[in-house]
């Protein structure tokens, strides 16, 4: 079932689209490292096209609003709540994790990209289990298929199931890999579209998280 937005949740969203769209226009980082995925048209609002054009920094593709990087007058962009099942059956909410960095990866079994940081992405995870949470939302694909590619390849972080794609059409999942960092208050810090290979991919989510 689709999640309804409130007023202030899709604005949350809307900032987040309209920087990842301009920035991917720019440097035609969607079309050369990640995935188009046919989800909802939620995140393809007329607002968020017309206001892409005003927001002209930063072209790398990536949102970072680190505290380090982020004026004191820059408004906080808090991640939408939802709730997935996991593969392994246990349903859980993004709230759930509060307290933890969560880093929030969108993915599809057919995404060339999405498969090129999955290692990087495990090895994470075994090395710093109780430092962060990796949450990995599958796009579109059903339960059998996502359970027989997290089998064959031994992935342990958890991987939640969007097969309706209602998380998809809530986050600006268009593009694929979508990697998000949320803080542990719940705020976005980070967002990306594409990405690395796996070495670079391991670095740069370590340093984002800090993780030592």
């Amino acid at each position: 079932m689709k999640k309804i937005l409130n007023v202030e949740e899709m604005k949350n969203m809307k900032k987040i689209v309209k920087i990842l769209i301009l920035s991917c226009t720019v440097t035609l980082l969607a079309a050369l490292t990640a995935c188009s995925n046919n989800v909802s048209d939620t995140i393809r609002s007329d607002s968020a096209a017309e206001t892409a054009a005003d927001d002209s920094q930063g072209t790398s593709g990536e949102v970072n609003n680190g505290a380090d990087e982020t004026s004191e007058s820059e408004e906080k962009i808090e991640a939408v709540d939802f709730e997935v099942t996991l593969v392994t059956g246990e349903t859980v909410k993004l709230s759930d994790y509060k307290g933890k960095k969560v880093l929030l990866n969108f993915w599809a079994t057919w995404c060339g990209p999405c498969i090129q940081e999955m290692p990087a992405f495990q090895r994470l995870w075994e090395d710093y289990p109780d430092d962060f949470v990796l949450l990995a939302v599958n796009c579109g694909e059903t339960e059998d298929e996502v359970k027989a590619f997290v089998e064959e390849n031994g992935y342990t972080f958890h991987i939640a199931l969007d097969e309706d794609l209602a998380v998809s059409s809530i986050y600006p999942a268009s593009s694929i890999p979508l990697n998000i960092i949320v803080d542990e208050e719940g705020y976005i810090t980070y967002a990306k579209y594409g990405a690395y290979d796996e070495e670079t991919t391991y670095e740069h989510y370590k340093e984002l998280l800090e993780l030592e």
